[in-house]
């Protein structure tokens, strides 16, 4: 057996029971560390304040995946490590028109991907049931305050890339 490997460790995020399992990707070489618990969306929005979370009513199941490569297949050298947050949504009630607001009952997928770069940068791509898909890119300089320097809003599921420069753009899918 290759990597580490663990089912079902149980612990707690933002008050809410986490399960845990922790598995090697031979084909891509990394370890992938797998959460899943509920999390309501006033919990959120008290961990996340400013992002507009306190639109989400409800309790949804989320699943999050860290992808974490492998020291020895990269040298050594510390490569970049993938976080993804999904859910379906079911349980969680937005409180906005549609298409974007949903009942508690509708399955509606978000999924927001980030990478861990160990430098100034962040980037953040979200995609809303393919019906809004947003890429960030947040710099921090010098320890202070990370801030947008450029970002695309998309709405009707058209493909998603990063700006080149310091700007915002938005489409229609």
């Amino acid at each position: 057996m290759d990597g580490v490997r663990a089912k079902g460790i149980k612990s707690s995020m933002l008050g809410e029971d986490i399960k845990l399992d922790i598995a090697p990707i031979k084909k891509s070489g990394t370890t992938l560390i797998k959460a899943s618990s509920s999390l309501s969306g006033a919990k959120l929005n008290k961990q996340f304040p400013n992002f507009g979370l306190d639109l989400l009513q409800g309790t949804s199941k989320w699943t999050l995946q860290l992808e974490v490569p492998s020291l020895s297949k990269n040298r050594g050298k510390l490569a970049l490590n993938r976080i993804t947050a999904s859910s379906d949504l079911v349980g969680t009630a937005i409180d906005m028109p549609p298409p974007i607001g949903k009942t508690a009952k509708q399955q509606k997928p978000i999924q927001i991907t980030t990478t861990l770069e160990g430098g100034p940068e962040t980037k953040l791509l979200i995609d809303y049931s393919n019906i809004i898909s947003t890429s960030l890119q947040f710099v921090s300089h010098n320890k202070a305050k990370a801030q947008l320097e450029r970002g695309s809003l998309i709405f009707g599921g058209a493909t998603l890339n990063y700006p080149r420069k310091s700007y915002s753009s938005l489409a229609a899918g």
